[in-house]
């Protein structure tokens, strides 16, 4: 009830929660958020060749473009500022009350100093996280973890147990695209998804990308308070 009451008092949609000076979308954006915007999924009738077509899970195949598209939209939508200019270099508008991508900064403020930082034991992981649980082998170079989370690639959003903020999946799932100022073009991702394992899991989950999207790539949105 607070946390509704809170984001009632800032104007804020429910559906996510406020960390510190952001709000936080509490799931990665789902396939029916994205579809009610942008009325279809990236690739449009290919995307089922990709990945899983169901409105529960997140969507995937997002373009770093497209994710800024869907920003932008969004805060148009609602009428809001938008926080992009976008064209043959996107930039990103400062001071912008609008939806966008968090900066690297604050993903990895939100997710803390890595999920097994928070845990006994490895194999609990699974409760927590749908991340690479395939097995090991000697051609497997993301080294799976030892537990298996019952989903062979992304799950419906919100399958696993939040983090302490009432956030879900920064940790497996889809890698979510980040803003990142010192990388030229902006591309780059943050957190394991459920393509990799404990090499990403462990702690640092920064890696840059090119512009494309990918089976498991999506994005979750922030706006400032």
């Amino acid at each position: 009830m607070f946390v509704l009451a809170l984001a009632a008092a800032l104007a804020i949609p429910p559906e996510g929660v406020v960390v510190g000076d952001l709000w936080v979308q509490r799931t990665e954006t789902t396939q029916a958020e994205w579809k009610a915007v942008m009325g279809e999924l990236p690739y449009g009738p290919l995307y089922r060749f990709y990945a899983e077509v169901d409105d529960a899970h997140p969507v995937a195949m997002v373009s770093f473009d497209e994710a800024l598209a869907y920003a932008n939209a969004r805060s148009e939508r609602e009428g809001l500022e938008v926080c992009y200019r976008t064209g043959a270099r996107a930039t990103l508008v400062a001071g912008c009350t609008g939806y966008r991508l968090p900066t690297r900064d604050e993903w990895e403020a939100l997710a803390g100093p890595g999920l097994f930082a928070t845990l006994d034991d490895p194999a609990e992981a699974c409760t927590f996280a749908n991340l690479d649980s395939r097995g090991d082998d000697a051609s497997h170079w993301r080294r799976a973890v030892p537990c298996e989370d019952g989903f062979e690639r992304a799950a419906p959003v919100a399958s696993f147990a939040p983090d302490a903020n009432g956030l879900y999946d920064l940790y497996g799932n889809v890698a979510e695209w980040v803003w990142d100022d010192e990388v030229r073009g902006h591309y780059a991702t943050q957190g394991p998804s459920w393509y990799q394992g404990l090499r990403f899991a462990a702690g640092d989950t920064y890696l840059r990308r090119g512009p494309d999207g990918s089976r498991d790539i999506g994005l979750r949105l922030v706006r400032s308070r």
